[in-house]
C-alpha cells in the first residue's frame, strides 16, 4: 500500500456549462482523503456547481470526476450517494428535537443507537439545546444542527 493516501475525488478536465456559458473549468484537482478544502469565489463562479458535480446531482459536460480511484456513475447508485453527504447553505430540519435530526440519517440507515449525538452536539455546541424543537433555533443554531446530522453518518465525504 502507497504511503500517500489515494484521492478522495479526482477531477480532470472538468468542464460545467449551462446553456453556452461555462461556469467551471478545472483542467485537474486532487482532493485527498481527509483533506479540509475551502472554495471561494464570486457569485457565479462555480461554487455550488462544484458542490452539485461532487454530489452527483448533476453530469459535468465535458471531463471526468472519479471517487476513490473509479469514475462516479450518473445517477449515482445508493450505496455511493450515502457516502456523500452535503450542508446546504439554507438546511432543514425536521420538526423535532435537534437530537431527533441529529440521528435521523443514522435511523433512516437502519442503525438504532443513539450514542453519536450527544459528542456532536457538545462539539457543536448545541448540548444545551439537545431536548429543543428544531423550529426553534437560530439560523446559525440551525446550520449546526445540520452539521451534526451529517457528522453523524461519518460519511466518506461532507461537502
Amino acid at each position: 500500500m502507497s504511503a500517500v493516501a489515494a484521492a478522495a475525488f479526482e477531477l480532470v478536465g472538468l468542464r460545467h456549462r449551462y446553456g453556452a456559458r461555462t461556469v467551471l473549468d478545472i483542467p485537474r484537482l486532487s482532493i485527498p482523503r481527509g483533506e479540509t478544502l475551502g472554495v471561494i469565489g464570486p457569485s457565479g463562479a462555480g461554487k455550488s456547481t462544484l458542490l452539485r458535480l461532487l454530489q452527483g446531482l448533476e453530469r459535468p459536460s465535458e471531463g471526468t470526476i472519479e471517487m476513490d480511484g473509479a469514475p462516479m456513475p450518473h445517477p449515482l447508485p445508493v450505496p455511493v450517494a450515502r457516502r456523500i453527504t452535503t450542508v446546504f447553505q439554507r438546511p432543514l430540519m425536521l420538526d423535532r428535537t435537534v437530537r431527533d435530526n441529529v440521528l435521523f440519517g443514522l435511523r433512516v440507515r437502519g442503525r438504532k443507537d443513539r450514542a453519536p449525538a450527544e459528542p456532536l452536539l457538545e462539539r457543536l455546541g448545541l448540548s444545551h439545546l439537545a431536548s429543543a424543537r428544531a423550529r426553534r433555533l437560530s439560523g446559525g443554531e440551525v446550520q449546526r444542527g445540520a452539521l451534526a446530522r451529517a457528522m453523524a453518518i461519518e460519511p466518506d465525504a461532507l461537502l
